[in-house]
């Protein structure tokens, strides 16, 4: 998954109007991009990490509206497109974007 994409889904999921049904689609979706861009013997432990984090990113959100969004360079590394590494690189580009 592109990392301009994986940016979108969690600035959608962090919106109070995003409902119960989109948020489970955007969990699905990291989860699958996790699923097929990574090593078979990294796929559940990158596959738990995203579900958690994305949980606990949801949990935390009336704290911090930005939860999702701050762990975006961790999404990134294990959802983004690799070639031929574990991890994604991440498009630090995109955060500076967001900033103006």
């Amino acid at each position: 998954m592109f990392p301009a994409k994986i940016y979108l889904l969690l600035q959608e999921a962090s919106k109070p109007q995003c409902t119960a049904i989109r948020i489970n689609e955007i969990q699905m979706l990291l989860e699958e991009a996790v699923r097929k861009n990574s090593f078979p013997k990294d796929q559940d432990s990158f596959e738990y990490i995203v579900s958690t984090l994305f949980n606990e990113g949801l949990e935390n959100l009336e704290k911090n509206p930005n939860a999702l969004i701050d762990l975006f360079p961790v999404f990134a590394m294990l959802c983004g497109n690799r070639n031929q590494s574990r991890v994604a690189r991440i498009d630090w580009d995109i955060l500076d974007l967001t900033k103006k």
